[in-house]
């Protein structure tokens, strides 16, 4: 039997297509890949950040350690952010809260002239991750026992205890390279996140097993959910995401939820892509015969978060 024809990766997976589908139509092979050039040669600035780095590698690993045992939910990183600009505050940087109004957000800034550098941090943990450090199997740090559905506690299973660590190091190390060899240059450190809402369905809760005149939240949520999938199909490109989880749909079965809430993530990287999405997913939520009228429900919602490419400018 002759052998199967292969299809070229930009064909086969339209992901691949736009990073090693170049790389095939301009006969570019990984393994001949020519070594990089011109690179930054060493310097008295950046030799002092490299020994500021090896010097205090143990207070970076700690602030990393820390937030790990904090694991702190989006939005709510009260303990770690405060970590996080300790650290900063000890080593010279000035720190104002309140980015974008996100009461965990904060833009620390070292020097006032010259070219700005920024470096991103981020502390927040995800739900139902939780698990204790240097332990190579399941073994979670929190754990909530309820008969019906047990949870597990928030865990960093992105290592953004790692990454914010290395972010804040980072800024710290290029801010002592500035004031040790009198550099004209200004270091910012601030967070970032995506652009996220919640969309509340809201009902008249009732006992199922009489449930003419209850009004289902749930319902309107999973209408929700359903039309977004069509958004998905055919408006959002390989390059783009969006996220979403019911985080509170009932408590038992036969009781209709009378409130539910389904909360999105979007993730792009144009911005006229997430800000198309979030007006169709908004309107879609508010107008009438949408998700909320067939299930006799209202709706609210309240954006919990929107970041996009953050310069700084006069007000970071």
């Amino acid at each position: 039997m002759p052998p199967r024809p292969r299809l070229p990766s930009s064909r086969a997976d339209p992901v691949l297509a736009a990073t090693l589908g170049h790389d095939e139509r301009t006969g570019v092979s990984p393994r001949h890949l020519p070594g990089p050039e011109g690179l930054a040669k060493s310097t008295a600035a950046k030799q002092t950040a490299l020994d500021w780095i090896t010097a205090n590698e143990s207070t970076i690993t700690a602030l990393g350690d820390d937030v790990w045992q904090h694991a702190e939910l989006s939005l709510r990183e009260g303990k770690s952010s405060r970590a996080h600009a300790r650290l900063l505050q000890d080593n010279g940087s000035i720190v104002k809260w309140g980015s974008a109004d996100l009461p965990t957000a904060f833009v620390a800034a070292y020097g006032t002239e010259g070219p700005v550098i920024g470096f991103n941090a981020e502390y927040d943990a995800l739900p139902g991750l939780s698990q204790k450090k240097g332990v190579g199997s399941h073994d979670p740090l929190v754990y909530n026992y309820d008969a019906y559905g047990p949870t597990y506690g928030a865990g960093h299973g992105d290592a953004h205890n790692c990454l914010g660590a290395g972010g804040t190091a980072a800024a710290i190390a290029v801010a002592r390279a500035i004031m040790t060899n009198g550099l004209k240059a200004t270091v910012k450190l601030f967070g970032s996140a995506v652009i996220s809402a919640t969309f509340t369905f809201l009902g008249a809760s009732g006992h199922g097993g009489t449930p003419l005149g209850n009004k289902s939240g749930l319902d309107g949520a999973l209408l929700m959910a359903t039309m977004s999938e069509y958004l998905r199909e055919k408006n959002v490109a390989p390059s783009g995401r969006f996220h979403y989880a019911i985080i509170n749909g009932g408590g038992a079965p036969n009781v209709t939820p009378d409130m539910c809430s389904i909360w999105f993530f979007v993730r792009e990287g144009s911005r006229r892509v997430p800000k198309w999405f979030t007006t169709r997913s908004w309107s879609a939520a508010r107008r009438p015969r949408r998700p909320a009228r067939p299930a006799w429900c209202t709706s609210s919602t309240p954006r919990r978060g929107t970041c996009w490419r953050t310069r700084p400018g006069p007000n970071c």
